[in-house]
């Protein structure tokens, strides 16, 4: 188990009751006795524990699964607030988890699952206790062919660029479905002395399997640990790669302002490709969290440690939004929107050096095919000016002021709080900026309890 750091705990456990699927919740309760009792559900754990004569805990827990993670958030009950959130992502760890529940229901397996359906592949069957992982490799009709098969049957692969099968591998016959490139369908296929043979066909629905799946054999290696189910990539990953790219170049890293700039500009992102559709609204990246983590481990991670040169991703995402640009699923106005985006994050607490730099370079590797980006760059070197400018004439200058200025005047308050909520920028650029309202003579000096007064119209 890990415990989360540098996370707004509260705003991470509000999106994981929005988007993940939700385990139970935990507290419990001492009677007079002194005995420990446990209450499951918040809103039921009072009144059975004023039943039972017991007084609850401050604290209880509340589990949630997504990604093939299970996250544990301790929640003060008397205002329900999130003070704390663990991670659970070692598959052992899970599979103990599991267990633990399976005790719960009294070892009834078809409750379990009845409940908890994303178990499944965690639940380790006593019959089974002996069986170990096994990973097959295939070379055939549809390239190679890597296939995960656990203690259970439940099998998971890839195949040919960015292909996924799941579904039961068990007594050698493969059944489940098949994704691909937008696609989807259904798959059957016996692994017999070494020879791999069956049939798909497009679509879930059942129906006849006319295509051919064919291959031999060439690897079979047992494995008792169990790896990560792989998270499909589609546009959305690519586009969120420059988002966290960005993000990170800015002063300190990401911190709060970038990740809710970014957190809202990604929904925006909705395609549709080969009638399959993409966005967050479509559940397709199925939530913020799992997208964020991973992106940032493509990005960054290098197994367990974060020292991977990101530029080996962000190359790759590079190259996929050019071959949605020439396959007419990107427009100009797009890769415009997109870059516009990407500068308006980088300004929220100041351009970076290193920012700027990155900027300009994509910039320029699409200027060619859409030549109205020369504007973004002008907005840019715009920058560079203004801030050239202040430094000589003493004053600190900020692109926001007078969209600000407008803002606390329309408002009638002298309040940075308004300008970190409207303008999506930190508490120190606000006050940066109230400091110059002050030299201009809109707002009064501070007072003895730090306000300020409007005090031009």
């Amino acid at each position: 188990m890990k415990h989360l750091d540098n996370i707004h705990t509260d705003r991470f456990y509000t999106d994981l009751v929005d988007n993940a699927f939700l385990i139970h919740e935990v507290v419990e309760g001492e009677t007079q006795s002194g005995e420990v009792q446990t209450y499951y559900d918040f809103e039921d754990a009072e009144d059975e524990a004023s039943y039972d004569g017991a007084e609850l805990s401050e604290y209880g827990n509340a589990y949630y699964f997504t990604n093939d993670k299970i996250y544990e958030c301790v929640i003060h009950l008397e205002n329900m607030e999130c003070t704390g959130v663990n991670l659970y992502d070692d598959p052992n760890e899970i599979k103990s988890f599991v267990q633990e529940l399976l005790s719960i229901v009294q070892d009834d397996e078809d409750e379990l699952l009845d409940q908890n359906p994303w178990a499944k592949k965690y639940l380790v069957k006593e019959n089974n206790n002996s069986m170990e992982q096994k990973n097959l490799k295939f070379e055939g009709n549809f390239g190679t062919i890597n296939l995960t098969v656990e203690s259970d049957g439940y099998a998971m692969g890839q195949y040919q660029d960015g292909g996924i099968l799941e579904g039961d591998f068990i007594d050698g016959e493969f059944k489940g479905e098949w994704r691909n490139k937008g696609m989807e369908g259904l798959v059957q296929f016996t692994v017999l002395d070494g020879q791999l043979n069956g049939s798909w066909k497009k679509g879930l629905d059942k129906g006849p399997m006319r295509g051919k799946w064919e291959g031999t054999l060439i690897d079979e290696a047992k494995d008792t640990t169990e790896e990560e189910s792989t998270v499909e990539w589609n546009i959305i990953h690519d586009i969120f790669s420059f988002y966290t790219f960005f993000a990170n170049l800015a002063n300190e890293g990401s911190q709060e302002v970038e990740n809710n700039f970014v957190q809202s500009e990604i929904k925006k992102w909705q395609f549709e490709i080969n009638s399959v559709k993409y966005g967050m609204d479509n559940g397709n990246p199925q939530n913020f969290i799992s997208l964020a983590d991973s992106v940032f481990n493509a990005l960054y991670m290098l197994g367990d440690s974060p020292n991977k040169d990101p530029f080996i991703q962000l190359n790759e995402s590079h190259s996929n939004l050019a071959g949605y640009f020439n396959k007419g699923i990107l427009n100009c106005s797009m890769i415009s929107t997109l870059w516009s985006s990407m500068i308006k994050l980088c300004q929220l607490r100041g351009v970076t050096e290193w920012q700027d730099q990155q900027l300009r370079w994509y910039l320029e590797q699409w200027s060619s095919v859409c030549p109205d980006l020369s504007k973004l760059t002008a907005i840019l070197d715009l920058g560079v000016v203004k801030n050239d400018m202040a430094e000589a004439i003493g004053l600190e200058f900020d692109e926001k002021y007078h969209e600000a200025k407008e803002i606390i005047l329309s408002e009638g308050a002298a309040l940075p709080e308004i300008l970190c909520d409207v303008l999506l920028i930190g508490k120190n650029r606000a006050e940066r900026i109230f400091d110059q309202f002050e030299r201009d003579g809109i707002v009064s000096p501070k007072d003895e309890n730090g306000k300020r007064k409007i005090i031009q119209s």
